[in-house]
């Protein structure tokens, strides 16, 4: 063979032991630790899986049902390491509210070829996240008891104002309250015909962190000439109903857990006002009722 020849099908071999030589040798790649975290706020949209306000704990205390709610919670990561949670809660015993729950924790930050490590102090509690980018939703485990923590999803855009609170009647039918919800004409009696008119008085509905609600309405039947204007009040009434609450985006929707069967629905506006449509009690035909907070 010519010795070019030669040289030609030798390199490819001395090529491959060459590189098999620098491979064993070869040091593997030094981790870099992961960027440090920009200051941000992040706060919290939902827990355990639910909306807020979200059942996060529950326990017997002497046979009695207590139950805790995260209203909100706001984690605070600065560009210097340090980090800040805090927590508001509410507690209830029996279904009735007995008292709020606030809690604060702070700590430190460092980032790791793999992962951001909160340390708790003075606990030392430790807890990881392998990212946490503005826009990103972030499961986070935020301490809720002594006894576990919370599952959260976070972002830095705070979530829609909560609707929890008191709310009273302003306007029934478009008519400010007190106004008619009913009026019922051509109504015989005593031989003559009479118009009856449901005046809807004061209302008011109260929606708790636990998911339940209590609604009262106020309200007076009068009787008039027929056609006419109310003259003469026949009876005072209050109607109260009570169950539970649910929110979807602006949707509202009440469940009886007083009268079979009852429901109704509404729209809540800048979680300070709501339109509603109900009527007196169960079986009315709903009608536009409109309620202000508190």
């Amino acid at each position: 063979m010519r010795p070019h020849l030669r040289l030609r099908f030798l390199a490819p071999a001395l090529l491959s032991v060459a590189v098999a030589a620098c491979g064993s040798d070869a040091v593997a790649p030094i981790a870099e630790p992961l960027p440090p975290l920009a200051a941000a706020t992040w706060h919290t949209h939902a827990a355990e899986g639910q909306p807020l306000p979200a059942l996060v704990a529950h326990h017997l205390e002497g046979g009695v049902l207590v139950q805790d709610f995260l209203d909100s919670a706001q984690l605070e990561v600065t560009a210097d390491g340090r980090w800040e949670r805090k927590l508001w809660m509410s507690r209830y015993r029996d279904q009735m509210y007995a008292s709020a729950v606030p809690s604060l924790e702070v700590g430190t930050w460092s980032a790791t070829d793999t992962a951001y490590v909160f340390v708790a102090e003075p606990s030392g509690r430790r807890f990881a996240l392998a990212s946490l980018t503005p826009g990103q939703v972030v499961p986070v485990p935020l301490r809720a008891v002594s006894e576990g923590y919370i599952a959260a999803t976070l972002r830095t855009v705070p979530p829609e104002p909560s609707i929890v609170g008191s709310y009273r009647v302003t306007e029934v039918r478009g008519q400010p309250a007190p106004a008619p919800i009913y009026v019922f004409n051509d109504y015989p009696e005593d031989g003559r015909l009479k118009s009856i008119h449901f005046i809807v008085d004061s209302a008011s509905v109260q929606l708790a962190g636990n998911g339940r609600y209590t609604h009262r309405i106020h309200f007076t039947e009068w009787e008039g000439p027929n056609g006419g204007a109310p003259e003469r009040v026949r009876i005072r009434f209050v109607h109260t109903d009570h169950g539970s609450w649910s929110r979807d985006g602006t949707l509202v929707r009440f469940t009886s857990g007083w009268l079979q069967n009852h429901t109704f629905s509404g729209t809540t506006y800048d979680a300070q006002r709501m339109e509603l449509l109900h009527g007196l009690s169960h079986g009315d035909p709903p009608v536009p009722v409109r309620y202000a907070r508190d």
